[in-house]
């Protein structure tokens, strides 16, 4: 099962501001451009993407393939929570009212509905529940 639809890789690289690491990279294909690589493997295979605005940090790696993601996110030298989301069905990024931020949506059984990472205006975790 792989997270359907499978999230765009142009549209997390304009979120985190910057082109994914592959952490499974082969030496021989580190050779290649991330299109390449993406046009290869992806959505099968983990990136992972960082990103810090002032003190506060995150970093995202996600595999569509297993329906899974780790988060971490950080203030300054600080890890504040390390995060291994499993039964993800959907990753989508959203822009709205000055606020970026990735949407998470878990599987119909999972006990959340969804979860967002806003990182702009600033760096957080956020649920349907929070007020904007």
């Amino acid at each position: 099962m792989t997270m359907d639809p499978a999230p765009d890789l142009a549209d997390l690289v304009w979120l985190f501001e910057g082109e994914p690491h592959w952490p499974h990279a082969t030496a021989q294909s580190r050779v290649h451009t991330n299109a390449d690589y993406e046009a290869e493997l992806w959505p099968y295979t983990s990136a992972v993407f960082s990103l810090r605005r002032g003190q506060r940090w995150v970093e995202m790696e996600i595999r569509p393939d297993h329906c899974k993601i780790r988060l971490i996110i950080g203030v300054a030298d600080d890890q504040l929570a390390d995060l291994e989301l499993r039964g993800v069905r959907s990753v989508s990024v959203d822009k709205h009212q000055g606020r970026e931020r990735l949407r998470i949506d878990f599987s119909n059984d999972a006990v959340a509905e969804s979860l967002w990472v806003e990182t702009k205006p600033e760096i957080r975790l956020r649920t349907p529940a929070d007020r904007q």
